[in-house]
């Protein structure tokens, strides 16, 4: 390697460092100019390492007094968005989970209206069946916006504004339910 691609300043650098620090032989230790110890004993001064002569074949720009740091700072953005990924989905999760909720209480009322109609089906399951099929596109909403829209269907279940009841009525009829039929549907 030739100094002179470093320019001046650099061996200019290079000597001051040298006349502040010698490189002991035996043990590879870096240690101050004039140190009367044994190098291997003296912890305050960083150590020349086998990787450090192994990168400084690639040259200047692959040096690996950096990469630690290199590695630590990737290991913290990995574990930042680990963690940012760990909230996400807890989130969703507890949307998830209210929706599922709010859709329960939906089958509920709606046996309680069917109930009330008198309609008597031979699988309550239907009920869950159908309500499932009727709200598929609804579980496509936006995640953010998903919860407020099952807690509007929810309030709305039932009533004029319930745009999905008649569609429940349809899923009813076509799991087998011949007893369901237009004269259920909210007008």
């Amino acid at each position: 390697m030739s100094w002179r691609v470093f320019g001046t300043f650099s061996a200019d650098v290079f000597t001051g460092f040298m006349g502040t620090f010698s490189v002991t032989g035996s043990s590879r230790g870096i240690v101050p100019h004039g140190y009367q110890g044994d190098a291997s004993s003296y912890s305050e001064w960083f150590t020349y390492t086998s990787d450090m002569e192994d990168s400084a074949s690639f040259g200047p720009s692959s040096s690996s007094v950096n990469q630690p740091i290199q590695r630590e700072q990737a290991g913290g953005e990995r574990g930042a968005r680990a963690h940012e990924h760990a909230r996400i989905s807890a989130e969703v999760e507890t949307i998830t989970n209210a929706c599922e909720n709010l859709e329960a209480a939906m089958v509920r009322k709606a046996h309680i209206l069917l109930h009330e109609r008198g309609v008597t089906l031979e699988d309550p399951e239907d009920v869950k069946r159908a309500l499932q099929l009727a709200l598929h596109d609804d579980w496509e909403h936006d995640i953010d916006d998903r919860e407020r829209h099952f807690t509007m269907l929810r309030r709305d279940f039932g009533t004029t504004r319930y745009e999905r009841w008649n569609p429940f009525i349809d899923e009813l009829r076509g799991l087998g339910n011949h007893q369901v039929n237009a004269r259920h549907y909210v007008d």
